[in-house]
C-alpha cells in the first residue's frame, strides 16, 4: 500500500495530491512532501503547513481527473510529434528537390 496523500494548507485553503511511493523510509517521504509543498502556490514565506498520510487508494475523483489530465497531455504530445514529423518531411522533400536540381 504505497499510496500517500500529500496536503498543504495556506490561509484555510487546502490543496492535496496523491503519489505512489514505493518506499517505507519516512524521511524520504517527508522530503518528497516538503519538495511538493514548496513547489505549490503559497511558497515557503506564506506560513503554510504541510504533511502526508499513507492511504489505501486515492479517491475516485482524483483518479478520474488525473487520467483526464494525462490524456490531455498525451494529445498535446501527439500533436507536437505529428507537427515535428510533418516539418521534418517537408525539409527532407526540400533537400531532395535541391539535390535533384543540382544533379541536373
Amino acid at each position: 500500500m504505497p499510496w500517500y496523500r500529500f496536503w498543504k494548507s495556506v490561509q484555510q485553503c487546502t490543496i492535496e495530491d496523491y503519489f505512489w511511493i514505493d518506499s517505507k523510509d519516512t524521511k524520504y517521504i517527508k522530503q518528497k512532501c516538503e519538495t511538493w509543498a514548496e513547489a505549490k502556490p503559497g511558497g515557503h514565506n506564506t506560513g503554510y503547513s504541510a504533511g502526508f498520510k499513507k492511504v489505501r487508494t486515492p479517491p475516485l475523483e482524483w483518479l478520474e481527473s488525473e487520467l483526464k489530465r494525462l490524456l490531455r497531455e498525451r494529445r498535446m504530445l501527439d500533436t507536437k510529434i505529428s507537427h515535428v514529423r510533418s516539418e521534418r518531411l517537408k525539409k527532407e522533400d526540400e533537400l531532395k528537390k535541391r539535390r535533384d536540381e543540382r544533379a541536373r
